[in-house]
């Protein structure tokens, strides 16, 4: 069985936890909120091609599999959040041959924002997505 998010979110840690340092890169959202610097990984869709020929390759079924992964980069001033969101996209980018050696494809950046906290909130926030293919397994 193939591992299509945790094969792209544990690749990406590893990117940002290196570009990014000293933030640490979080491949979900906790449940209690951000309380401090760092960078969060959510997938915000995951779509698959409809079947059809050359979907098996001997023993093996696949499909590629596209996933938008949204990037949420916290700090504590609003020039650190610009510089360290600055910083992951492009690590991302620079990284486009260690991703497709990993057997994942980087496709496009389809959005950045800003995003209002909610009033009274310690954190700034800069928010990016990127897209990503990889082609997912099944044994027959």
């Amino acid at each position: 069985m193939s591992t299509p998010i945790n094969t792209i979110l544990t690749e990406l840690k590893t990117i940002l936890d290196t570009a990014c340092s000293p933030l640490s890169t979080y491949k979900f959202q906790s449940n209690m909120g951000i309380s401090n610097s760092c960078i969060v990984m959510q997938l915000i869709s995951a779509v698959t091609r409809k079947p059809g020929l050359g979907r098996r390759a001997s023993d093996q079924r696949f499909t590629n599999t596209r996933l938008l992964i949204q990037f949420d980069v916290y700090h504590d001033t609003g020039d650190a959040a610009i510089e360290y969101a600055d910083k992951a996209i492009h690590a991302i980018f620079a990284a486009e041959d260690t991703l497709k050696g990993k057997g994942i494809t980087l496709k496009e950046m389809t959005g950045g924002r800003d995003v209002a906290e909610q009033v009274g909130a310690r954190l700034y926030r800069k928010s990016f997505d990127y897209a990503f293919e990889i082609y997912m397994t099944a044994e027959l």
